[in-house]
């Protein structure tokens, strides 16, 4: 995010709790205050009959909001979904009387959730608005399992509209982590609820390869767009495909582009659910790769210096294999995208050449090293949006690499 995340409300717990604050911390709660435990802190808020999955508020952007829900998902699925083998969940429950447990998920052993139990989220203000992608966060918040009641987003906007405002809940599911699971079960109850497929991809018969592209901005909109991140050459890239398939008739697979501008939520699962290998630039419409199925294999391409493995561990997560490419550089893009953000008024203005420098010589010594990734080095000085010129570059996909890639997944999957 460019801008500062709000910080996580304040969780107040009765003051018997007190003696366990290490615990408390170490459970994923440092903003913790205590209260008498013979009455409830003043509150003008609701209170609330449900248990708050997660004190924290995810970000409101999608790849970003998948990355901090983990904590969320793992609550649902312990709560609503079919455990893994033979595992028990546990769940205490403590009031000031003595502690009572019960069981929980649809365990073979019975184990049920009360019906009583009603779950609640806190999501940021942002995922309100239509511009930004909180239209694919509502939609996947609404494919959440549940009981009872639906669960109910609480935006933190409207609960804690007032300073100091404070809201009860019953009850409270709190983690240490809030990442994405390492690995998300093929029967984890967002899948399986809501019918999408975690079949295995395999087999080497009517295989599906697919371009997941970006739309030209400056194409589609008419302007002088300096940012965009479609592929240049997706053309060659095709052709260099249907080659592929024609000297290699073994290998028997449809190739497809897809564009996810404007495609609705379903259609986006229902384009993951079919692939069986995808070439895909980086960017936030990754974040439907937990909707690929296992075994499946995802081919990424990154723009020129730019570091980021958060697709990569969302991949691992659902087993789909991933590889990294890296773009050609675009030192023209990304200088335009400096200048433009960094005006010569601008605090940092001084640093935009020494950067764009750093850019073009770091680009020519890995040119000139056969493209070995491991020179890529920016230390660049201190700009606005340094990071986001980087990924501004228009993506020039390198063919061979990738062809080569692909036929030796192709090689393996029909051996």
């Amino acid at each position: 995010s460019y801008f500062p995340d709000p910080p996580p409300p304040v969780v107040y717990v009765p003051d018997y709790l007190s003696a366990t604050m290490t615990n408390l911390v170490a459970c994923g709660l440092p903003r913790v205050e205590f209260y008498p435990s013979s009455a409830l802190p003043e509150s003008s808020g609701p209170r609330a009959p449900h248990v708050l999955v997660s004190p924290n508020v995810p970000r409101d952007h999608m790849p970003h909001f998948m990355q901090d829900f983990g904590a969320q998902l793992t609550a649902l699925d312990m709560f609503f979904g079919e455990p893994a083998g033979s595992a028990e969940t546990v769940v205490y429950c403590r009031s000031s009387g003595p502690a009572a447990k019960f069981k929980v998920g649809n365990a073979r052993d019975g184990g049920a959730v009360p019906k009583s139990l009603e779950t609640a989220f806190l999501l940021d203000a942002k995922v309100k608005e239509e511009y930004s992608t909180g239209p694919w966060v509502r939609k996947f918040i609404s494919f959440l399992p549940t009981t009872g009641e639906a669960a109910v987003p609480l935006y933190v906007d409207e609960l804690f509209d007032a300073p100091k405002k404070k809201a009860c809940f019953k009850g409270l599911v709190t983690s240490p982590s809030n990442a994405l699971p390492s690995s998300l079960s093929r029967k984890h109850a967002i899948f399986e609820k809501n019918g999408i497929s975690k079949r295995e991809s395999t087999g080497c018969e009517a295989l599906q390869v697919i371009i997941l592209d970006r739309k030209d901005q400056a194409k589609t909109t008419g302007r002088n767009v300096q940012s965009g991140r479609n592929i240049v050459n997706i053309k060659d890239f095709e052709q260099a495909i249907g080659d592929l398939r024609t000297q290699n008739p073994q290998y028997k697979f449809d190739l497809t582009t897809e564009y996810f501008e404007g495609a609705t939520f379903e259609r986006q699962i229902e384009v993951m659910q079919k692939a069986d290998m995808i070439v895909a630039v980086h960017g936030a419409a990754l974040t439907n790769v937990i909707f690929m199925r296992p075994r499946a294999s995802l081919i990424e391409l990154m723009p020129f210096g730019y570091v980021a493995t958060l697709f990569v561990d969302m991949a691992a997560s659902v087993n789909v294999r991933v590889q990294q490419v890296i773009s050609e550089p675009d030192p023209e893009r990304f200088e335009a995208c400096l200048h433009r953000w960094n005006r010569e008024d601008s605090e940092y203005f001084k640093n935009v050449e020494p950067n764009i420098n750093l850019f073009k010589s770091v680009a020519e010594r890995y040119i000139a090293s056969g493209r070995k990734k491991d020179v890529i080095h920016l230390p660049f000085k201190q700009v606005t949006f340094a990071s986001s010129c980087v990924r501004s570059q228009r993506l020039n996909l390198p063919i061979k690499v990738t062809v080569k890639i692909l036929a030796t997944w192709l090689e393996k999957r029909c051996a």
